[in-house]
């Protein structure tokens, strides 16, 4: 069972929420993990979930066959060389949903989710992004990464030349592209969009709460310590399952939640946003001529044009 629609990113720019608004729809089946990433096969293999055809088939298969759609929502995809083409040998009738916003939000969004998932350890975004092209020559890169390519802000952020990549991979008919704008102020036309992008009827859900919210640890430490186990404790706690004949201990996933609470949002300094501005602005400007829709907003340097 291969899926026949897929949100291919961008990160931080709401695919969480939208597949589980999909998940609730009663004729979608989607898969588990929501993020496989099966088909970015230019990326570490420390990344992906999956690596084997076996592996990604399994993710779907909870999924009844009566479903009208089934999908995933692999967020690097499109930021990937490789994914696209590749998903598209497979299933070369799929839709794809991408999903973009200000860039300089995304920045900030990334960088803080990278500090929570610790492929990031610099603090603070400024350094951080002053670090690319050390990070770009192999050097000053954290052990804890899993890709390096992930700490390349201003690449992930380039949403324009991703856009216009997919738009000469996917027909129109087939490419469906959602602002993170729209989706913060109206959710429920966007969605109603995307139903019928994906031939889906109404199930007229109307609950549209806030999903994955910025997250940071409690202690660093421990978020070393659960986000990235020794594969020394990992081996051990397997076989403690399988010994006791548990299906899982759950113990890091609770260490996790007690660890994790909701991230204060900083302000940027005015004078990195207008760096980050600048480093952006001619893919924004393409961005713009890809969907048709001036944008330039965004790089106000007050950031009275963007939504966090």
């Amino acid at each position: 069972m291969w899926p026949d629609f897929f949100i291919v990113g961008a990160p931080k720019c709401g695919t969480t929420a939208l597949s589980e608004y999909l998940r609730a729809h009663p004729q979608v089946g989607f898969s588990r993990p929501k993020e496989p990433h099966y088909f970015c096969t230019d990326f570490s293999p420390r990344f992906g979930q999956v690596s084997t055809e076996d592996e990604y088939r399994a993710c779907f298969a909870h999924v009844p066959g009566n479903v009208r759609a089934i999908g995933e929502a692999s967020v690097w995809t499109m930021f990937s060389n490789e994914a696209v083409p590749n998903l598209l040998r497979v299933a070369p009738h799929a839709r794809l949903i991408a999903m973009i916003r200000n860039p300089i939000d995304l920045v900030r969004s990334h960088h803080t989710q990278l500090l929570y998932t610790r492929d990031e350890t610099v603090a603070d975004l400024a350094a951080a992004w002053a670090l690319q092209g050390e990070r770009a020559a192999g050097r000053s890169l954290p052990r804890s990464c899993r890709e390096p390519r992930i700490l390349q802000y201003a690449q992930v952020a380039a949403l324009g030349t991703q856009v216009a990549r997919l738009r000469a991979l996917v027909p129109a008919e087939r490419l469906h592209v959602i602002v993170f704008d729209d989706l913060v102020r109206d959710p429920g036309a966007v969605y109603a969009r995307v139903l019928g992008f994906l031939d889906l009827p109404d199930d007229g859900q109307h609950n549209f709460t806030v999903i994955n919210e910025a997250r940071e640890h409690r202690s660093t430490l421990l978020g070393d310590f659960v986000q990235r186990p020794s594969p020394g404790l990992v081996r051990n706690t397997l076989a403690l399952r399988d010994r006791l004949g548990l299906r899982r201990l759950g113990v890091l996933d609770r260490l996790r939640e007690w660890n994790t609470r909701s991230a204060t949002r900083s302000s940027m300094a005015p004078a990195l946003r207008v760096e980050i501005g600048a480093a952006l602005r001619d893919d924004v400007a393409l961005l713009s001529d890809q969907l048709g829709r001036d944008l330039r907003a965004w790089l106000d340097p007050s950031g009275s044009g963007t939504r966090s």
